[in-house]
């Protein structure tokens, strides 16, 4: 996983006629390693891939909900509507993840989205040993679920992000820095 520096930070958002927004820090979820946390989320993507090419689809759907959850955490910090949450203890059903969005404002076409890849899951999880189910119903759905982290990402960093000019505005260990 490649790292950038602050300096590199400015120089990209400028060559790209970018701003630079930071979003809530990873210590706020709960994470106290932030390299292993990044490390572990650069690899989500690759597995996920490989999961749907094998046709392990709960755990493609089991990956893309661990990216998503990550981002909805991020939105509720910056939202003050956590109340100390922990992503590493406080072990919240998705659903609930999703409701607490909701009710702190997010944008209802997004919460749409989410409920129905929770739906997904959850009906894989539940229906997948009746003959009657069809494990290849996600891929009416494909393209909404696998393009569903990104654009969770963007609305996120563009409602909460706050936008950064100097470089002592970054600086908690586990700031993440987002070009928009």
């Amino acid at each position: 996983m490649e790292t950038v520096d602050t300096q590199q930070i400015f120089r990209d958002a400028q060559r790209l006629g970018k701003t630079p927004l930071r979003v809530p820090s990873l210590p706020e979820l709960g994470v106290t390693d932030p390299a292993d946390f990044f490390s572990r989320m650069h690899t989500l993507r690759d597995k996920a891939v490989a999961a749907f090419s094998n046709q392990c689809y709960i755990e493609y759907l089991s990956l893309m909900l661990l990216h998503i959850e990550v981002w909805l955490r991020i939105y509720l910090v910056g939202k003050n509507a956590d109340a100390g949450l922990n992503i590493n203890s406080d072990r919240l059903h998705f659903g609930k993840i999703i409701a607490k969005c909701s009710n702190a404002g997010m944008d209802q076409t997004v919460i749409e989205d989410l409920w129905l890849v929770n739906r997904l899951r959850v009906d894989f999880v539940h229906n997948y040993l009746n003959p009657k189910f069809d494990p290849s119903s996600l891929l009416e759905n494909k393209d909404q679920v696998s393009g569903l982290p990104y654009r969770l990402m963007m609305y996120v960093v563009q409602n909460i992000g706050i936008a950064v000019n100097e470089t002592d505005e970054i600086g908690s260990p586990g700031d993440m820095v987002i070009l928009a």
